[in-house]
């Protein structure tokens, strides 16, 4: 993992979250052009009191209602949410995994226009609907109306710019003060530190600083042609026991990829490109920890 001071995550238990005086420089998203993005890896899901997100939302953390929310909700997917007299949800279609990192963000172009972009991915556009009010008297990070996360954050900055515009790859290290930032957060050595911040952080309960992070340690880029690219991923992931696995983000197509199940009794899995890994087909693998032949027989996985 990356060395770096800013190389911080907060984690919330589902019942710690951390809040600030709501300004409207991070509660007016319609009035400008405004991007809200963080990591997060959740260990559970769940939604506020009106189905919004509970990662990150300008409301009452303790009553029923928010202004605006991004984010996972109880189902794993990503939506924005927001209140213009009435609920208005754009639905990603994206459902996030657990135990997974995922860069998420949302994009309001200035011009009426929202993207939702995860792990650099657009997988949705709209238009702002009616008239968002912006009147909340807080931000909170880890609960949003009456709605508790329990997992990861890490490196929260809202911006007043449309920082993305189209498909991109995520920061492979944490997030810095770009021009017309207003927050930047969740990458400090205290849980309501901030790097940039309208108002200062309290904590209720206690979330903890993890050095659990989505930053790789980029000394040991060595590759392409600037030699700053990663062309190797180690780390874990959460099955969910269906056909339809979770899907794990490494920043780039893989090539090849070597599994071991940490919790039962089994062997070794190996897949890679040259002998095949088909798309919706049958997947060649291999066994290294014994001499069986290749034993291609279903569709296993895809890069």
């Amino acid at each position: 993992a990356s060395t770096a001071a800013t190389s911080k995550s907060v984690y919330f238990d589902g019942n710690e979250y951390i809040k600030q005086t709501a300004t409207t420089d991070l509660t007016r998203f319609a009035t400008q052009a405004f991007t809200v993005e963080y990591w997060v890896k959740a260990d559970a899901f769940t939604n506020t009191a009106n189905n919004g997100s509970t990662v990150i939302g300008a409301n009452n953390p303790t009553a029923g209602a928010e202004d605006w929310s991004f984010g996972p909700k109880g189902n794993g997917q990503v939506i924005f949410y927001y209140w213009n007299g009435s609920i208005i949800t754009l639905n990603s279609g994206h459902t996030l995994e657990k135990g997974q990192w995922y860069h998420l963000a949302l994009v309001h172009d200035g011009s009426n226009n929202l993207k939702i972009f995860v792990n650099g991915i657009l997988v949705k556009t709209g238009t702002i609907s009616g008239t968002p009010t912006g009147t909340s008297p807080e931000i909170s990070i880890g609960r949003v109306a009456n709605g508790a996360f329990t997992g990861r954050v890490s490196n929260v900055r809202i911006t007043h710019s449309a920082v993305y515009t189209e498909s991109f790859i995520p920061s492979t290290e944490p997030l810095t003060n770009i021009t017309n930032t207003k927050l930047l957060c969740c990458q400090n050595s205290t849980t309501t530190g901030s790097t940039v911040t309208p108002n200062p952080f309290t904590a209720s309960g206690s979330p903890i600083v993890s050095t659990d992070v989505p930053f790789d340690d980029v000394g040991g880029y060595k590759f392409g042609a600037d030699e700053d690219k990663n062309i190797i991923k180690t780390g874990t992931y959460v099955g969910n026991g269906n056909a339809d696995g979770p899907e794990v983000y490494v920043g780039w197509e893989p090539q090849w990829v070597l599994i071991k199940n940490a919790t039962a009794t089994e062997g070794w899995r190996l897949f890679d490109s040259m002998r095949g890994v088909a798309v919706d087909g049958v997947d060649g693998r291999l066994f290294p920890n014994n001499n069986d032949a290749e034993s291609p027989s279903a569709d296993f996985i895809d890069f």
